[in-house]
């Protein structure tokens, strides 16, 4: 079992619990971050444990994660809590639970029973406690200030809103110098040149986003650099052109989720984590779906039909992988390029690997009739 040291540290996960049903979990600890070094038991800084109450953050092992995962799959996400036992006079079941193995807790034998003996904490959605404190999680996984990430051109504003250190890698390692705006900074300053937008992932409903939603607007609007966004950036991205969103009862997280290229007819293994959906049946005039997923039919990325902005819900940067739609990342640069070398300094649609899924069937029709 690997890659759950990059889930833990996913950002997309702020004010969350994962629950992690692999019985190895923990067999090789984390790496040291700082390290771009392959995650092996020889490289292990510490143990999970140790790492994890290094981070402040809590953690319970010995529970029944996969009895967890059939009541999601059965009634949807749904709001979660560790709660701690009251003092040991008052816990009736003390006796029964100190004589298990100390890896494994003896099931209740009632619902009435085992709550008695717990402490009674109401149950809080997190996104409200974050709108109710006026703390943004956006604010916290971002970055304070303006940072230049590489002295190569051609140059991208980021908006980060929850970025990752692999996506930074897919820009620096294809040449291109990131200017990283932050939600304090004015938007679009013509004081800072840039050749295109990048807007990141990030944890959020993304309905509570309006001051973001308002700046990706404003960049659409003034439709003078190509815009790629990634997973929550989607979902405001589509909220910028007028589209809706939803909260997805069963939400699409996991390494191999198949996703189909809705201009080439492609079909791709994608890294996901998201629990909102953009509204496919929203989309205003000028705005068309570009990924679809191949399991449930959800909405998996969208594009501009004569303008070079386009988002996917998906992750092409994921790591371990996979990297089949790492090329989104050439995508956009091409698109900045393009837009950069012409004389009309005109914008164009996006256009992606493969061909177009029409060209290809009216191909493939002469083929056989001939």
């Amino acid at each position: 079992m690997f890659g759950y040291t990059e889930s833990l540290t996913n950002l997309s996960y702020e004010g969350q619990t994962l629950a992690l049903t692999h019985p190895l979990i923990g067999d090789y600890g984390p790496a040291n971050p700082l390290d771009d070094l392959p995650l092996e038991h020889s490289l292990a800084k510490s143990s999970l444990a140790a790492w994890l109450k290094e981070n402040g953050v809590p953690a319970i092992y010995g529970v029944g994660t996969r009895v967890l995962t059939k009541k999601i799959r059965k009634k949807g996400s749904t709001l979660g809590q560790i709660a701690g036992k009251k003092s040991r006079s008052s816990c009736r079941l003390e006796t029964s639970y100190q004589s298990a193995a100390p890896s494994r807790a003896l099931s209740p034998n009632s619902r009435s029973s085992w709550r008695e003996d717990y402490l009674d904490i109401p149950f809080s959605d997190p996104i409200e406690l974050i709108l109710l404190l006026l703390l943004p999680s956006l604010s916290r996984v971002s970055t304070k200030r303006l940072v230049h990430l590489c002295f190569i051109p051609p140059d991208v504003l980021v908006l980060d809103v929850g970025m990752k250190y692999n996506q930074i890698r897919c820009f620096t390692n294809r040449g291109v110098e990131l200017k990283d705006s932050t939600l304090e900074i004015r938007f679009l300053s013509d004081s800072e040149p840039y050749d295109g937008i990048f807007v990141s992932n990030g944890p959020e409903d993304p309905t509570t986003v309006k001051e973001t939603i308002a700046r990706i607007s404003r960049a659409t609007e003034r439709a003078d650099r190509p815009i790629f966004g990634i997973c929550l950036s989607h979902q405001l991205m589509a909220f910028a052109a007028g589209a809706t969103t939803s909260k997805m009862k069963y939400e699409n997280r996991g390494h191999n989720i198949p996703c189909t290229d809705a201009l080439s007819g492609r079909c791709y293994i994608t890294r996901q984590n998201h629990g909102f959906q953009v509204d496919a049946d929203t989309f205003p005039s000028g705005w068309k779906e570009l990924f679809g997923n191949a399991n449930n039919s959800s909405n998996e990325g969208i594009h501009c039909v004569d303008k070079p902005f386009f988002s996917v819900q998906f992750h092409p940067e994921s790591t371990p992988g996979p990297r089949d739609t790492e090329f989104l990342f050439d995508v956009f640069i091409k698109n900045i390029v393009d837009h950069a070398t012409t004389t009309t300094n005109s914008l164009i649609s996006i256009s992606m690997p493969g061909g177009k899924k029409r060209r290809k069937r009216q191909a493939h029709s002469e083929s056989h009739s001939q």
